[in-house]
């Protein structure tokens, strides 16, 4: 599977915040209370915080949970799902790194099942020599 980067996530005041310019209109944070069950493997609450006219207005987005490989963190919201490496989103928990990356995956290629079998299995070897 390939990714594309779509952002970043930095710490502000112990609490994780995800800039994803052109994904969202805001931030998705991790509540600072929250981030050490995301650390243990518990799924937690992704806020959406947003400036209208002035004000903040706070949200509930979705769910950041460990993925299955435990080898990401996953932020699950509006139908769509991005990923931060572990290892460096633990680093920027300790403070040793100042950001890290956030991808999305790429899909891949469709293969529509049933137009291919409906194609000759010799279909594309070549008939002639000449």
């Amino acid at each position: 599977m390939s990714f594309k980067t779509v952002g970043t996530v930095e710490k502000h005041h112990n609490a994780l915040v995800a800039n994803l310019p052109g994904v969202v209109v805001g931030r998705l944070v991790i509540a600072a209370d929250d981030v050490p069950a995301l650390l243990k493997g518990r799924g937690v609450e992704l806020h959406l915080v947003r400036e209208v006219d002035g004000d903040m207005i706070i949200e509930r987005a979705g769910i950041a949970r460990p993925s299955r490989s435990k080898q990401a963190y996953t932020l699950w919201f509006e139908d769509r799902m991005v990923t931060i490496p572990r290892r460096a989103l633990e680093q920027v928990i300790a403070g040793s790194r100042a950001s890290c990356r956030v991808a999305e995956p790429i899909s891949e290629k469709i293969i529509d099942a049933d137009k291919e079998q409906q194609e000759a299995i010799d279909h594309d070897l070549v008939r002639s020599f000449t």
